[in-house]
């Protein structure tokens, strides 16, 4: 009887460090470090670069329709990194007190046409994001709110809701009854 225990125990021991190095060997080495967009502070954005890093991350991380953007518009995020980060990067008066307001002012207006551009095919009608920018060299801000659809009311971006919504409908009533 003592035999059978020790075998029992020993083959347990056995699957119990078996599935232990599985759950060990199959975890993820990526490090894709995920921050929450309200760790980000002032000290993370010192030019409109970082400006736009920390607007690319957020949405990277934080979005949740890209697979519909990419379906319906096309929207492809790691293609608007490699084409808007040089434009942000080539802007420079962010943060610079001693510089002339009309060249604060342009990269401003080159900043916040970027970030249309960027945010007009989103389908989500209920997001919306604000961005502070400098106004002049006197360190005052301006706060645009930025949504997609922006550049076109008349057709503004819209998520599919009535397609969907006929397509759950339906299955809820199923799983009513």
């Amino acid at each position: 009887m003592k035999r059978i225990k020790h075998n029992i125990t020993i083959l347990s021991l056995s699957i119990l460090s078996l599935s232990s190095a599985t759950v060990f060997t199959s975890c993820s080495t990526d490090d894709v470090t995920v921050t929450d967009p309200r760790r980000f502070t002032a000290n993370d954005v010192q030019s409109y670069a970082d400006l736009f890093e920390v607007f690319w991350k957020t949405m990277d991380q934080q979005y949740n329709y890209f697979a519909e953007q990419r379906q319906q518009g096309g929207l492809d995020w790691d293609e608007v990194y490699k084409t808007y980060h040089p434009k942000f990067a080539a802007l420079k008066t962010y943060g610079r007190p001693g510089e002339d307001d009309g060249q604060i002012n342009a990269d401003f207006l080159a900043a916040s046409g970027y970030f249309k551009e960027i945010i007009n095919p989103i389908i989500d009608r209920h997001f919306n994001v604000k961005i502070q920018f400098p106004a002049t060299n006197k360190n005052i801000i301006r706060t645009l709110t930025f949504f997609g659809g922006m550049l076109n009311e008349d057709n503004p971006n819209t998520y599919p809701f009535e397609d969907k919504f006929g397509y759950m409908q339906q299955r809820v009533r199923e799983f009513k009854l």
